[in-house]
Formats: C-alpha cells, sequence, structure tokens
C-alpha cells in the first residue's frame, strides 16, 4: 500500500500546486481549472478555499512532497452531502495514491465532519477516475448521457 499523507492546502503549497496541474491531461476533466494553469490561478484557488467554510481542501503528499489536491465541498450548504474532487499529477498515476486519499478523506467526512453522504461525480470517458470511486468504497448511483454520479452513505 502507497504511504500518502493529507493536510491542508496552504498559500506556500501555490508552485508545488501549479507544476501538478500544468499539465492538461491533469486538468482538461476538473471543473474551473483553466488551461493553461498558472501560479495566479493556483493562489486564487487555495485562498478561495481557505476563506470557504463549507470546503476542505487538502494537499496529497507523497514521500514529502505535493502530488495531488483533493477537496470535500458543500455546494448546497445542507452540510448532509458534500462533493468530493481531487487530481494527482500524472507521473503518479496508477500508483493507488488517489483511492489512498479518497479513503482518508472519506474517514474525516463521516467520523470528524459528520457528514451522511459522499458523492463524486466523474466523466463517463474516466474509467480510472471511476476506478479510484469504487476501490475507496463508492457506488454507482445514476448515470448522465456524459457523466456518471457516484455515492457513499456513513
Amino acid at each position: 500500500m502507497i504511504k500518502i499523507e493529507l493536510r491542508r492546502l496552504k498559500l506556500s503549497d501555490a508552485e508545488a500546486l501549479r507544476e501538478v496541474a500544468k499539465d492538461k491531461e491533469v486538468t482538461e476533466k476538473l471543473e474551473g481549472f483553466p488551461y493553461p494553469y498558472k501560479l495566479s490561478d493556483a493562489k486564487s484557488y487555495i485562498e478561495e478555499s481557505e476563506n470557504n467554510p463549507n470546503k476542505y481542501e487538502f494537499a496529497i503528499l507523497s514521500g514529502g512532497k505535493l502530488v495531488g489536491a483533493i477537496v470535500l465541498e458543500n455546494p448546497d450548504e445542507s452540510k448532509k452531502s458534500y462533493e468530493v474532487g481531487y487530481f494527482v499529477s500524472k507521473d503518479n498515476w496508477g500508483k493507488g495514491i488517489a483511492t489512498e486519499a479518497l479513503k482518508e478523506i472519506v474517514k474525516l467526512g463521516f467520523n470528524k465532519l459528520k457528514i451522511e453522504r459522499i458523492w463524486g461525480g466523474v466523466d463517463n470517458d474516466n474509467k480510472a477516475s471511476a476506478r479510484v470511486l469504487e476501490n475507496a468504497g463508492f457506488g454507482l448511483e445514476k448515470e448522465l448521457k456524459d457523466s456518471s454520479i457516484y455515492g457513499r452513505i456513513k
């Protein structure tokens, strides 16, 4: 099993976050991530996360290095159902890092934040992300024309 660490994303992570997100293949499926991804984009993203009480954004570290990010956010402020989103650098694809990060954030969401449901949406052509959700215990809830919704309940 790959060893990862999650910690809150901070402004000093902006350059490392930009390095991960500057690859078009990493960010092309991420909502709200422009291409090319600039340092100013990373700083704005981190600042917005820090100022949003309904968003829990974490750096994913492997070997002490930032290799991605994962977020739990509550778009409807119901405090009962949160959306998860994640990405890792291309050179870390297929290593189980996203799955381990997802398992950790699910524990945090259910045990500490007392969330009742966590869900994630993926484009139907993003099979790797769907596998991450399935490997972390999420089940397919709904298939749409271009995307699918996976969910997990406490």
